[in-house]
């Protein structure tokens, strides 16, 4: 319970208090902290003491913490730094959650714990809302990487475990695997198939630890955040989005407390890539070239991507743009004259020998143009300071044989530094792509972090299809940014 006669103790008195608390808090003592607060902010301003006892677990500022002060709902710490930036951060797990710039020291937190107010600059009063969503959602992050057989998992709540696997494909999934290339694949099939995957890469002692903190997850009442690394080829390119456990019933990459992400090795540092101020830029291309067996129906397309986006349309937090005339020339000046934080692809694609190929609009004949993986990657070399998100709606447009070397057009985008592409790894119907974008977009315009945003979108291609739809495992998401909060 919360002792309120905190409020009338001497200073001393609340300097005591607040070293107990705060050693608590070093200790993991989570159930403790919870309703103990009171006394805090008479005395968080003793930046010596904050210092030394914060500097361990509240890494990430590059200057001394000037001040601290708990949201009413004791469930996020927020501090102020000399380097003019705020953070707060998640206090089951230890993750800074969000990051805000120019703060000039005073900090205070509204009574629902849902807005910051700090003041910048020239002691102006900035509002600052750090996503309701993201809010709402804890995360506990479990990172899976596979290099030469051997199994790495990790937890954000330090724990780890390690085991050996054959990187050979099994034989019997080797058609399955042709089945799903060539779209002959059934429900049954398809759960075979994953439980098969699930079996392979998730032996026993793995299998063990990621249902562990599973349910240290469920108990917290947060997300897991499963992060797959995977450096072996036989492995990587195979759509591990249908991973499915069999005791459970599900599939992991479609459930809805589970985050399932692809991550590579990249040189390339992970950065805020959203510098810029006003409203997000969106732009949407739609290629439909004459000799394309499926035509598009242009105004349809655009009338599901305004919809799934009404809400930031409606309050101009997101300007839409729509290009489809989409040649090669066209697509590039639009994206240097427009800076879009956000691209939509919807088109056609293939895969062949190695390469992911899109098919634009050639400005004479208006038929096909090919446009190869490397040579689209290279339309966004100079667009690592705005741009955030491509998203890809063609078919096999997220398919590599070797995804670590960069082979096809996802993982090329990725290797330009683009933080987040979603692309389909197979042939995907139509109507399962616009049940993806539909609730993609819905869910990203409610605040939800890019990788939450797939996992709700591929949920939903099961659960609104009319029939049970293995598609859903058809979107892959590639991240860079560690908790999906790429626009800020």
């Amino acid at each position: 319970m919360r002792d309120n006669s905190s409020k009338n103790c001497d200073k001393n008195e609340v300097e005591k208090q607040n070293e107990s608390m705060l050693f608590q808090f070093l200790q993991g003592s989570i159930d403790e902290l919870q309703g103990c607060t009171e006394g805090i902010t008479e005395s968080n301003n003793d930046t010596d003491f904050i210092n030394t006892v914060f500097q361990d677990i509240l890494s990430g500022h590059k200057a001394t913490i000037q001040r601290i002060a708990w949201s009413p709902d004791s469930r996020r710490l927020i501090s102020a730094s000399e380097d003019g930036t705020i953070r707060i951060w998640n206090i089951e797990t230890r993750e800074c959650i969000f990051e805000g710039n120019e703060c000039n020291k005073a900090i205070e937190w509204s009574p629902d714990s849902k807005m910051v107010a700090y003041s910048y600059q020239d002691n102006k009063i900035k509002l600052w809302i750090p996503g309701s969503i993201e809010m709402s959602h804890n995360y506990i992050d479990l990172d899976f990487h596979i290099a030469n057989g051997h199994i790495t998992v990790s937890s954000s709540l330090g724990s780890s475990d390690n085991a050996e696997i054959s990187i050979d494909i099994p034989k019997q999934y080797r058609l399955m695997l042709q089945l799903i290339r060539e779209n002959k694949m059934s429900w049954d099939l398809s759960k075979e198939f994953g439980q098969g995957l699930y079996s392979w890469i998730f032996p026993i002692e793995i299998h063990g630890f990621l249902e562990k903190i599973e349910a240290l997850a469920n108990d917290r009442k947060a997300k897991l955040r499963l992060r797959l690394c995977i450096e072996d080829n036989s492995i990587a390119n195979l759509p591990l989005e249908y991973l499915y456990r069999k005791k459970k019933g599900d599939f992991i990459a479609a459930n809805p407390n589970i985050v399932l992400s692809r991550y590579l090795n990249v040189p390339l540092e992970p950065s805020y890539v959203r510098r810029q101020k006003g409203p997000l830029k969106m732009l949407t291309i739609i290629a439909d070239p004459i000799d394309q067996n499926t035509r598009l129906d242009t105004e349809e397309w655009k009338d599901l991507i305004r919809k799934a986006l009404f809400e930031p349309l409606n309050n101009k937090s997101i300007y839409l743009d729509f290009l489809d005339e989409a040649s090669q020339g066209k697509v590039i000046n639009s994206i240097n004259k427009n800076y879009p934080n956000i691209i939509q692809f919807i088109g056609h694609g293939v895969y062949r020998n190695g390469k992911g190929y899109l098919a634009f609009v050639d400005e004479k004949t208006n038929k096909t143009r090919l446009i190869d993986d490397e040579s689209f990657a290279n339309f966004y070399m100079a667009s690592r300071d705005y741009l955030g998100l491509i998203s890809l709606a063609t078919c096999e447009s997220g398919r590599s044989d070797d995804p670590q070397s960069f082979m096809g057009i996802a993982p090329r985008l990725v290797q330009r530094g683009i933080p987040a592409v979603i692309a389909m790894q197979s042939n995907i119907h139509t109507e399962t792509a616009k049940i993806f974008l539909k609730e993609f977009y819905g869910s990203i315009s409610k605040g939800n972090p890019v990788d939450l945003a797939a996992q709700f979108a591929r949920n939903a291609i099961l659960t609104k299809s009319t029939t049970n739809n293995y598609e859903f495992a058809t979107p892959v998401i590639y991240m860079r940014d560690k908790n999906g909060n790429i626009f800020q």
